[in-house]
């Protein structure tokens, strides 16, 4: 059955009209030109159907559409809508077999049996019409944030906007500067190719290493962009490695190839200084509240200079950085097309002696778009013009609603707040192994002095200096917990896994030594080593390979190092999944 279903005139014994000729028909026996009878023989509208429509719309019903009806009634179909999108806004949205696992559960509970469904489970057809029937709902791709960004709250969001308010008073956006560290990897990345049907495993020659390079940007809210500050890491800087960038950009090298507190205490002096000290007025700064991108001669320099040093809320830079709202992404779709085109004509690491060279090119790529996505950062973050609402509508609020009735949406609201703000026994674990070292404990929107900044950095220990016996040009490994933390939220190559999804598990049997890969479904994460998963079976007799749950739950621990892969599944109307991913694997080892 197609999925856009268009019924042809004369095709079967109802409703052989159109809606446009129905229409005209009723008109015509309203205005008293032509009788019920005689308007039936004239358009070709059943007797009947005239009769009931005048009927309905004197008693101002409305009549059912012909053929077949929903399975769920107009207020059941409104209270799963609610949910849908309550579940959205607090972060947890639903995919489409997990509605059709509601509507299951729903229909079993009240002991209806609906024959259009097996085991009362909506099929795909079910889904794409409920979409139709509801247009405030819509199907596409979610971004994944980590649950200590959900925490993040209105009233957080409140109180920074009240300070930065204060803050921002009467400053023009030319002398507001936004600045962040982000980087880019040697990986142009997978793209969709044409091949022969069937193909099981394609590949594309392309050299790519987990290589990344460190750029410092800086962006005014007139839409403005300074020149970049870019971190090699390596020991020595060579002339060959900034020759062919942008005007004005600077390089530098360190340990770890990111910034630390001296080089960003250079980047200050060389690049946001002298642009500062020749605008007039009040003038800020605003950024993350990393502790190396924290330096007490900077904030020091800000104060002499009358320059206001803000800084945004922990976590919190997927809403209030304006770069990272407005800039990056389409940089680095930039960046990769960039890549892709020299590696096409070259082999091996991009060179450093190429870098500046090839940013260049992707910011200029960007052309006039550039300016236009730095003024709709600040724009999305609230700053310019100053809308705390721009933000405030893409965090979750509790229902101000006092009609609303006590159902079990209430009682959901309260179930996502807790799931999305608390920090579970396996998340204190993991942060107190990993001791990343503490933020700033001062108000983000307001400035801070150096005294404040002494006294936020008295339990700190003093960061190594950025030198190295050896050069290395090799992948890049963050030895600094900070830099850690911010590799790890600029990078967008990480898979994460959750609740809910579907993993290919490696197993070496004890017998042979040899290993066997496993289909399953993560369904209780435990804790960092422990992942409950529940596993599937292949089908056999079939082109194709389809997994599907026996009968008897098959649940075993897992640890997350033996997880090879994320799979996306497609689903089949009897509860059948099939995993385009897996053709990959399965041509190269046994899945059972």
């Amino acid at each position: 059955m197609p999925r856009k279903y268009i019924k042809l005139l004369g095709s079967s014994g109802y409703q052989n009209y159109s809606d446009e000729t129905l229409q005209r028909a009723l008109k015509e026996v309203s205005a008293n030109k032509c009788s019920v009878r005689e308007a039936s023989r004239k358009f070709g509208v059943p007797k009947s159907t005239l009769s009931d429509h005048l009927k309905a719309s004197r008693k101002g019903i409305k009549l059912l559409s012909p053929g077949g009806q929903p399975v769920l009634t107009e207020m059941e179909e409104n209270v799963l809508v609610d949910g849908l999108i309550l579940c959205a806004e607090w972060g947890y949205p639903l995919h489409a077999s997990d509605v059709k696992d509601v509507v299951q559960d729903y229909l079993n509970r009240e002991g209806r049996s609906v024959k259009q469904f097996t085991d009362n489970r909506p099929g795909e057809d079910w889904t794409w019409n409920f979409l139709k029937r509801n247009p405030t709902l819509t199907n596409r791709f979610a971004e994944n944030i980590k649950r200590a960004r959900a925490a993040l709250d209105v009233e957080t969001l409140e109180k920074y906007f009240d300070a930065v308010e204060e803050t921002l008073a009467e400053v023009p956006p030319e002398n507001l500067i936004n600045f962040d560290e982000t980087n880019f990897t040697d990986d142009p990345g997978s793209v969709k190719v044409i091949t022969r049907r069937g193909s099981r495993h394609v590949e594309r020659i392309i050299d790519h290493s987990k290589t990344s390079i460190s750029v410092m940007f800086a962006a005014t809210g007139s839409g403005e962009l300074l020149p970049p500050f870019t971190v090699y890491k390596a020991q020595n800087l060579y002339p060959t490695w900034v020759e062919g960038g942008l005007a004005g950009a600077r390089y530098a090298t360190s340990k770890s190839g990111w910034f630390d507190m001296k080089l960003f205490e250079e980047w200050f002096r060389e690049i946001c200084l002298p642009y500062l000290k020749k605008r007039r007025g009040k003038r800020a700064i605003i950024g993350d509240n990393l502790a190396s991108h924290i330096n007490l001669e900077v904030i020091r320099l800000c104060q002499e200079n009358d320059i206001a040093f803000i800084l945004l809320p922990p976590n919190a830079t997927h809403l209030l950085q304006s770069l990272d709202v407005g800039v990056f992404k389409p940089m680095k779709g930039g960046w990769r097309k960039t890549l892709l085109e020299w590696k096409q004509t070259n082999r091996g690491v991009v060179p450093k002696s190429v870098f500046p060279r090839l940013l260049k090119n992707t910011v200029e790529r960007l052309g006039d778009k550039l300016s236009e996505n730095i003024k709709a950062g600040f724009k999305a973050t609230g700053l310019i013009p100053m809308n705390r609402e721009e933000v405030l509508k893409r965090v979750p609020r509790k229902s101000t609603n006092d009609n609303s009735p006590e159902t079990w949406s209430r009682a959901l609201i309260n179930r996502l707040e807790e799931t999305r703000k608390k920090d579970t026994a396996s998340d204190t674990a993991s942060d107190t192994a990993k001791k990343r070292g503490k933020r700033l404990d001062v108000q983000p929107g307001k400035s801070i002095s150096s005294e404040e900044a002494i006294r936020a950095l008295m339990d700190e220990e003093e960061p190594e200096p950025a030198v190295s016996s050896d050069e290395s040009d090799g992948d890049m490994e963050d030895d600094s917990q900070d830099q850690e933390e911010k590799e790890a939220e600029d990078s967008t190559d990480e898979t994460e896994i959750e609740e809910g999804d579907f993993v290919l598990v490696k197993y070496v049997t004890e017998e042979d030594s040899r290993s066997k890969l496993y289909v399953g479904q993560v369904v209780n994460i435990l804790g960092d080593d422990k992942w409950e998963t529940k596993f599937m079976r292949k089908q056999t007799g079939r082109k194709s390979i389809w997994f599907s749950f026996p009968k008897i739950p098959d649940i075993e621990t897992i640890s997350p190092q033996s997880v090879i892969a994320k799979l996306e599944s497609k689903e089949s109307r009897r509860g059948m999944y099939y995993f385009p991913d897996i053709e990959d694997f399965a041509s190269i080892n046994n899945v059972s």
